[in-house]
């Protein structure tokens, strides 16, 4: 600190002085003279964007994320398209889990080529999946925020499982079972034959004989061969049950296999297997 305040009597870069004897300042706890330093900072021609940034990111080491955020909710039409501002922007909203804000930047992120298009694309669908579980509990309102996302976005097994709870949880269990059978129809999917398999709803028979119809493809699939298996328990199919269970984990399915074998053991009386489960 003491060389940074020095140094900036004579540097040609006053600016990057004060900015990194404020971060000194904050290294040892004192706000209020890293304030000062902010200020003599802002004072070289040009730098408001540089100061608001380092206050900013300030904010955040100290985890004031709304403050940060302020900082950064700018109104200069100088900047308010910055790529540095938008990049600290995304980071604070992601932080605060504000997906909605986070939606409304992405098309600036892309343009700026901010983040790998990977990134921004898992930004997206979890902007998506906020929008879907805070839709409320009602099937309208869940519907028309359903409706509302881009087509090819109605085809991520992320959403479409997230979407089915969503009707499952406002009573419509029927319309979840269809939805993921006419998607497994389309595409094989771990996650979506899961989320099947979890439904408590419809009839039961109907839905072990779809779930055991992708045994031709997808014989080995350790989660196809789960989810049989929790339909077979809820069908009380005791044997199969256990069948399928124990082919999903020799293929892999790991510590939920195991959870569900050690239920089933339990109630067969084979506590000695339930225990090694």
């Amino acid at each position: 600190l003491r060389l940074l305040a020095r140094g900036a009597r004579s540097s040609d870069t006053p600016l990057l002085n004060h900015l990194l004897a404020a971060r000194a300042s904050e290294e040892l706890g004192d706000r209020e003279l890293a304030q000062g330093f902010y200020q003599l900072a802002a004072e070289a021609p040009g730098a408001g964007l540089a100061v608001r940034l380092a206050r900013a990111r300030a904010e955040m080491r100290g985890g004031r994320l709304s403050e940060a955020l302020a900082l950064l909710d700018v109104d200069d039409a100088d900047h308010a398209d910055a790529p540095a501002l938008l990049r600290l922007q995304l980071e604070v909203l992601e932080r605060l889990g504000d997906w909605q804000r986070i939606a409304a930047l992405l098309p600036e992120a892309r343009r700026y080529g901010l983040r790998a298009e990977t990134a921004l694309a898992a930004l997206e669908e979890r902007s998506w999946l906020a929008r879907l579980e805070h839709a409320g509990a009602s099937s309208g309102s869940l519907q028309t925020a359903w409706k509302a996302l881009p087509s090819p976005a109605r085809q991520h097994p992320a959403l479409l499982t997230a979407y089915a709870a969503g009707l499952a949880r406002a009573g419509f269990g029927d319309d979840a079972a269809k939805l993921l059978s006419a998607a497994l129809r389309r595409e094989w999917n771990a996650q979506l034959v899961r989320a099947y398999a979890l439904l408590q709803t419809g009839d039961a028979r109907a839905r072990l004989k779809f779930a055991e119809s992708l045994l031709a493809g997808h014989g080995r699939e350790p989660q196809l061969l789960l989810a049989l298996g929790r339909l077979a328990l809820g069908n009380r199919l005791w044997g199969k049950a256990r069948e399928y269970l124990e082919s999903s984990l020799a293929n892999g399915a790991g510590s939920e296999a195991c959870a569900e074998l050690a239920r089933l053991y339990q109630h067969l009386g084979e506590h000695e297997r339930a225990s090694a489960m």
